[in-house]
């Protein structure tokens, strides 16, 4: 087996002198609950144009499913556009969320990592071997990649499958000033991953899919919407363009087979449109003046 020797940072190693880092792989913190983490950018770009692969990590402060797709929203948003290839794992380690009780904690992982998923990335879980074991179902282990942190030993002893070993936080790193997590990955996850596929609907069947009410309201279609990779201002400024009524203002020579063709609409909607307010209105018949609705 083949393994590869990497790192994981974030704002707590300051700035990373990253030409003079000779690792296979590089971990970044994307982020913490719905913040960026304030070095992120710099680490993705300093990495990056040292030649090193990189992959990242967000850490969790979700309580509930809501927040865990409030949080998967904002990494998407963070990571957007950039060339992993190593997986997004979620870091979830907090007291709080431990004591929820081994189904909650794996229902606010799922979401997250779905939202993940669902944007085209590699998702992956992040905790101790002891917090793995008796927090999560083997369900969700079993689905997901696996970073498991556990400190002190030989190899670690983790009972499940597992793509990534964190196995120490005392590491020296030439270009790196004082202590870092050192990782082993045993998975060849940059041939794994490759290219993250794009989002395969149009705007126009988001926004059909919108207004039968498959993606929510107000916030939670934002949400939703960037977490599955989708780019929510366009979705909803066609929704919009959709709800808005449209009225022309009828002109000697049109005819509605003309406006339908215009207006991408047909003749038999714009006569339901417009019957109530104009009676007389026909597929054939319609008068100079009038205001209708398109």
């Amino acid at each position: 087996m083949t393994t590869k020797n990497g790192i994981d940072v974030s704002k707590w190693q300051g700035s990373i002198d990253w030409p003079r880092v000779k690792v296979d792989f590089a971990i970044l913190r994307a982020g913490i609950s719905t913040a960026t983490d304030v070095r992120f950018e710099e680490n993705y770009a300093g990495a990056t144009a040292a030649g090193i692969p990189v992959g990242v990590y967000w850490y969790l402060k979700a309580m509930t499913v809501e927040a865990a797709h409030r949080e998967a929203a904002a990494c998407i948003k963070a990571i957007s556009g950039k060339k992993l290839s190593y997986p997004v794992y979620a870091d979830i380690e907090e007291a709080a969320q431990l004591k929820l009780g081994r189904d909650k904690l794996t229902d606010i992982a799922a979401a997250f990592l779905e939202d993940v998923e669902s944007a085209g990335y590699f998702a992956g879980l992040y905790s101790s071997k002891s917090h793995l074991e008796t927090c999560f179902t083997a369900h969700i282990r079993e689905r997901h990649a696996v970073w498991v942190a556990h400190y002190g030993v030989g190899r670690t002893t983790y009972t499940g499958r597992y793509g990534m070993w964190q196995y120490t936080d005392k590491g020296k790193v030439d270009g790196i000033t004082g202590a870092v997590d050192l990782d082993i990955a045993y998975e060849d996850y940059p041939a794994i991953i490759g290219s993250p596929p794009p989002p395969e609907k149009s705007v126009g069947e988001l926004a059909d899919e919108v207004l039968a009410g498959m993606w929510g309201n107000g916030d939670e279609r934002r949400e939703r919407l960037t977490a599955a990779g989708y780019d929510y201002t366009a979705v909803q400024a066609e929704v919009n363009r959709r709800l808005t009524p449209r009225v022309h203002v009828v002109r000697q020579g049109d005819t509605l087979s003309a406006l339908s063709r215009k207006y991408d609409t047909t003749v038999a909607e714009i006569v339901a449109k417009n019957r109530g307010r104009y009676p007389r209105i026909r597929a054939d018949y319609i008068c100079i003046g009038w205001r209708i609705t398109v």
